[in-house]
């Protein structure tokens, strides 16, 4: 008799097919993991930018006071002291986002896109001068008009 000769093709097959199926579910699990830890990353650069969306409202409230009511651009806030020199452009860019300042007549508003995409896309945030409360768009640039962020 030869070794292995006589050992079912049905048990064979069942081997396989329990193999195939753990292969499988070990290779979903690592999916959900990795999608998981992207989101993750996604909410830690939106608590940064939220932390950064803060700083601005107290930076053009410290520079309207000292400039009769104006507000500044992004490099007069920073050359004023008022935000670091990560925000001395037009359009600085905070962990993924980017940020666009818009002045009016002793007003402003300043936008936070997101500039990935996938899960790595975080959610569109807005604040402007009449209020410091933060505004929040799942899908597209956030206005004065969308819902305030709830923590």
């Amino acid at each position: 008799m030869k070794f292995g000769s006589n050992f079912a093709t049905p048990n064979r097959t069942a081997c396989l097919a329990v193999i195939i199926i753990l292969l499988t579910l070990s290779s979903l699990a690592c999916k959900s993991h990795t999608t998981t830890l992207q989101k993750t990353q996604a909410r830690g650069d939106e608590a940064s930018v939220i932390a950064a969306l803060r700083t601005i409202v107290v930076a053009q409230q410290g520079h309207g006071v000292t400039n009769e009511g104006n507000y500044g651009t992004f490099p007069q806030l920073a050359a004023g002291g008022y935000l670091d020199e990560r925000f001395a452009s037009d359009a600085p860019e905070v962990r993924g986002y980017v940020l666009t300042m818009s002045l009016g007549d002793k007003t402003f508003s300043c936008n936070a896109d997101p500039t990935l995409s996938g899960d790595l896309k975080g959610r569109h945030f807005y604040v402007d001068s009449t209020s410091p409360l933060i505004r929040v768009n799942a899908k597209e640039p956030a206005t004065s008009g969308d819902e305030v962020l709830k923590f």
